[in-house]
């Protein structure tokens, strides 16, 4: 399938997801940031798409360094990316939750919150971010993106998180000690949704 095709067949599965939102184009704005939200989610699935495709070509015998250089990056940084997620102290597979709202302002600080007793984002978008748990506690940082400054980070060891939102660019790195115990402050907690697939 050639790109024109792949992101008409996108664009199209998204449209079906809400297929009543095409027909209230006219309603104002709020349609709109419905359409983003539904986009988001999408952006999400294929996140999943592709880690899944990622999980599939190592275990067909692809190296790191191999998909790498499909993916457009280096062998560290989409092992560090697509590599086996954290596990979950009593090693199970790590829950997986939605932090919302959040925004431009607080996000850094909630997540910087949440790192501590062991959630890090790994995908964000309208007004959330999908976190994961793992045992240990992790860091955050937000950049307005550049090439060199991504690198660098990468090279560094930060894991990028989905894909660039402008201006931003979001990255995390495990700080390889224990999660806190307990939960977040009661400020935070009340932000942590349940199903990371769920809606609002």
């Amino acid at each position: 399938m050639d790109p024109v095709s792949l992101s008409a067949a996108i664009a199209q599965a998204v449209a079906n997801a809400n297929p009543e939102l095409s027909k209230r184009l006219d309603d104002g704005e709020d349609v709109y940031a419905e359409i983003l939200e539904v986009a988001a989610r999408a952006h999400d699935e294929t996140r999943s798409i592709l880690q899944a495709a990622v999980d599939s070509a190592r275990r067909a015998g692809h190296s790191w360094e191999a998909v790498g250089r499909v993916l457009g990056v280096s062998k560290q940084a989409a092992q560090q990316r697509f590599g086996h997620p954290q596990q979950s102290s009593d090693g199970n597979v790590p829950a997986v939750k939605r932090l919302y709202p959040v925004n431009a302002f607080n996000e850094m600080t909630v997540l910087r919150e949440v790192g501590k007793y062991g959630w890090h984002s790994v995908g964000f978008g309208v007004r959330f971010h999908r976190i994961e748990l793992s045992a240990e506690q992790w860091e955050h940082i937000r950049i307005i993106a550049n090439p060199k400054a991504i690198h660098d980070l990468e090279e560094q060891g930060w894991q990028r998180i989905g894909e660039q939102s402008f201006p931003w660019a979001y990255f995390s790195r495990p700080l390889h000690a224990p999660r806190r115990e307990g939960d977040p402050p009661s400020d935070v907690l009340r932000l942590i949704r349940g199903d990371a697939a769920a809606g609002r």
